[in-house]
């Protein structure tokens, strides 16, 4: 009987406590998406149309990437683009779509439906990261998109962050995932930063925007608390 009971406690145990720590995970990017974060950049000089540009962000259920407009100086920031055989001067190319991610998550997972136990596993207890471009004609036309708007200043702040976030090799070149593709005129790179479950992919976005002067919450790991903030 007391064996039974035992048995009985485990199981609620083994339940109890991952429901309680994702709630409390939850809640507490909650929280962090309604407090503004101490980090933000105030650029509230008055700028005139022809310094602004658009930006959109593209959310799923997990992950916010990044479309930026293909203008001049980001043709020539990300230069490196070229040397790695991706023509940055199509003419129907107008966005980079960029994001940040776990390596073994971000480069096996297409779509959710892509999910498996080993990608997560590595996601939740911590991986390398890699960066995600994808070569896009438009503005991908998704249920969950928001445009925001930052000066020319700010946009070309957050294209150097970016590019610091690239691991390089001996030459001081980004070091490309040669073979890796979602198959989407998309490309994968090497990157610094260490993903875990405190410091995931929308925490990278949320630190870009923030660099070119868009205000975000204090700790925006979730989807949701991230466009919370910026709501």
């Amino acid at each position: 009987m007391n064996i039974a009971r035992g048995g009985k406690w485990v199981a609620i145990t083994a339940i109890a406590v991952p429901f309680f720590i994702t709630t409390v995970y939850l809640l507490s990017a909650l929280v962090g998406g309604l407090i503004a974060s101490p980090e933000n950049i105030s650029r509230t000089a008055i700028v005139e149309e022809k310094d602004k540009v658009d930006l959109y962000l593209l959310s799923t259920l997990l992950h916010v990437d990044i479309a930026i407009p293909v203008t001049d100086e980001v043709k020539r920031q990300f230069a490196f683009l070229e040397e790695d055989g991706f023509s940055l001067s199509h003419p129907q190319l107008k966005y980079l779509i960029i994001g940040w991610g776990s390596r073994e998550f971000y480069t096996s997972t297409k779509t959710l439906m892509d999910i498996g136990p080993g990608p997560v596993f590595s996601a939740v207890t911590g991986d390398e990261s890699v960066i995600h471009i994808i070569f896009s004609a438009n503005v991908p036309q998704i249920d969950e998109i928001k445009k925001v708007t930052v000066a020319r200043s700010g946009l070309r702040a957050m294209i150097k962050n970016i590019k610091a976030g690239f691991t390089r090799s001996t030459l001081g070149n980004p070091i490309l995932l040669r073979g890796v593709s979602h198959g989407l005129g998309d490309v994968f790179y090497e990157a610094k930063e260490h993903f875990n479950i405190f410091q995931p992919c929308n925490i990278w976005t949320a630190k870009m925007l923030r660099s070119a002067g868009v205000k975000t919450g204090i700790w925006t790991p979730t989807t949701y608390s991230l466009m919370l903030s910026l709501d």
